[in-house]
């Protein structure tokens, strides 16, 4: 128990959450894209507010959370994220 206190998120629980390069799934512009637009979502921001500050159409937003990538990275984000509160 000592470990997971003084280690939250290098410990033998977290093994599950570790990824490697090989696991990014598209190229490094692609991926910057997304997770900001992720990252944006998560942090409560409206499709229109992210639209303002990436200086894109708001549908440009809208059509982008509507991929497949999209759905994949924030899934296993919020999954990463549960997995390292409860660890």
């Amino acid at each position: 128990m000592q470990e997971l206190i003084e280690r939250p998120l290098t410990n033998e629980l977290t093994d599950n959450v570790k990824r490697t390069l090989a696991d990014v799934p598209v190229d490094f512009n692609h991926m910057n894209v997304v997770m900001l637009v992720v990252s944006y979502t998560m942090w409560g921001l409206d499709e229109f507010a992210i639209s303002n500050l990436m200086r894109v159409n708001s549908s440009t937003i809208a059509q982008l959370k509507q991929t497949d990538l999209y759905s994949k990275i924030r899934d296993e984000l919020v999954e990463a994220l549960h997995f390292a509160e409860e660890a």
